[in-house]
């Protein structure tokens, strides 16, 4: 059974294990940070944390403009330097461009390259910094360089090294702080280093600790704040902290007081922001609903 409940309400985290910061005080730490620094602009990976003393989601709104993936074609959505990006089955790309300031999404424009992830075999598709990674289910790891300013996307280069998730037993694939991250259907959790200016893999290692999205009612994995998220299909989440230093995940904490079903059947992207602020890690949490409209929270970790 997971442990460690988290109980979150509108004005903050409650926990007797954890210190209290309200919304307001979460929305004014994150609103002078955005001042200087923008939404993943300087920093492109969030950092992984390995212990934090308060976790907060500050709601946010439905934002107005374009719609996002509505198409039945749009196989991949991805975050890319404050862009979502769509993937379509035939390889085009597009970005839409999110301006959170004016809480609007603009229209999507195409970016020239080659098709990207149109093979039958690319299993497994998401976003390291400003690239898009393909893991095909024989485990090669491709990536493509975007370049959101000049609207193109590089040819296909294949990184060097070991294989990735090309065990049938590797039920979840995502990117977590710079790295990729499998988990089993078991719960076992590996972590593969991936240096993509290298254009290396690592060997996987195994990291120590409970087993994570291993109930059968586990829906949804997603990276949240360096951190791996979990949805369940009753709208439950647990948040799993990892310490690549210790090679450990911390005991599930449950995030309670959110209305968890309405992220069920949506696509969760977390945008890094990088924050002036030393003490708070912060993402921006889209969900993206099935005909294409875009929610935004924000979600914070304050550290020690």
């Amino acid at each position: 059974m997971r442990k460690n409940l988290l109980v979150l309400t509108a004005m903050g985290l409650v926990s007797s294990q954890f210190s209290v910061l309200d919304a307001a005080s979460a929305q004014q730490l994150i609103a002078r940070s955005d001042n200087t620094t923008g939404v993943n602009r300087t920093c492109k990976v969030a950092p992984l944390v390995k212990s934090f003393n308060t976790h907060y989601i500050v709601p946010g709104n439905e934002l107005s403009g374009s719609r996002v993936a509505a198409s039945p074609i749009d196989k991949w959505v991805l975050p890319i330097d404050g862009s979502v990006v769509v993937v379509t089955e035939n390889g085009q790309v597009l970005a839409h461009e999110i301006d959170l300031a004016r809480e609007v999404v603009n229209p999507p424009y195409q970016l020239s390259g080659p098709a990207v992830a149109a093979d039958p075999q690319d299993k497994w598709v998401f976003s390291i910094g400003n690239s898009i990674v393909a893991i095909t289910d024989s485990g090669q790891v491709l990536a493509y360089n975007v370049d959101l300013a000049r609207r193109t996307v590089s040819p296909a280069y294949q990184l060097s090294g070991s294989r990735v998730a090309a065990d049938p037993q590797d039920k979840w694939v995502l990117p977590v702080g710079g790295h990729i991250v499998v988990i089993t259907q078991s719960g076992q959790v590996s972590v593969y280093d991936i240096d993509l200016s290298r254009r290396t893999v690592s060997s996987a290692y195994r990291l120590a600790g409970p087993p994570v999205a291993a109930y059968p009612e586990d829906k949804q994995v997603f990276p949240l704040n360096g951190s791996i998220a979990l949805l369940t299909i009753d709208g439950q989440i647990f948040v799993y902290n990892i310490d690549l230093s210790s090679r450990i995940v911390r005991p599930a904490r449950e995030v309670a007081g959110i209305n968890g079903e309405a992220l069920l059947d949506k696509r969760l992207l977390s945008f890094n922001r990088c924050l002036t602020s030393r003490r708070v890690s912060s993402d921006t949490l889209l969900a993206i609903t099935l005909d294409g409209q875009v929610f935004v929270g924000i979600t914070a970790v304050q550290i020690p």
